[in-house]
């Protein structure tokens, strides 16, 4: 099975892109990537906006985007998934972006590089730095341009 590198559109599409771009080159090429297997993942209500915003990121860092278009994530409960209210994050359904349920429906040996809740501006993303009840946070993986985490598909 081929791995991919599945990227949140969703969360890189309101980025700075001049901040996370010399992340993404470094992460494309330390880990080995080949073209073709960097993949936008956004949601099934406005994602297509949010590809658009993303593949533009990646045109101007010079990364070859998958050809074979975005992949939409399901609505799902998934206990990686984080909401932020009040500066407080919550575990649960996200509200408004599937894109953050990716860790339960990733394929084994993906990559997946998400926005982390309750971090800057993304009041939604996966849970990565704190440990509210009922979450499964990922404390595996590295942090990439502060308010991102790269890291592996768990395994389920």
């Amino acid at each position: 099975m081929a791995r991919r590198l599945v990227i949140d559109a969703v969360g890189l599409s309101t980025a700075d892109c001049a901040a996370v771009a010399p992340e993404l080159i470094k992460i494309y090429y330390e880990r080995g990537f080949d073209i073709g297997e960097i993949i936008l993942a956004t949601d099934h209500g406005d994602g297509d906006r949010y590809v658009a915003h993303a593949a533009n990121c990646l045109r101007q860092a010079q990364l070859p985007q998958s050809t074979t278009g975005p992949l939409y994530i399901k609505e799902a409960s998934c206990s990686y998934t984080c909401i932020c209210r009040n500066h407080v994050p919550t575990c649960g359904r996200a509200e408004e972006h599937e894109v953050y349920a990716a860790p339960c429906q990733c394929e084994s040996g993906d990559w997946l590089l998400m926005a982390k809740c309750c971090c800057g501006e993304f009041r939604q993303g996966i849970c990565a730095d704190h440990d509210p009840p009922n979450c499964r946070c990922i404390n595996e993986g590295v942090d990439v341009a502060h308010c991102f985490k790269l890291f592996k598909c768990p395994s389920q």
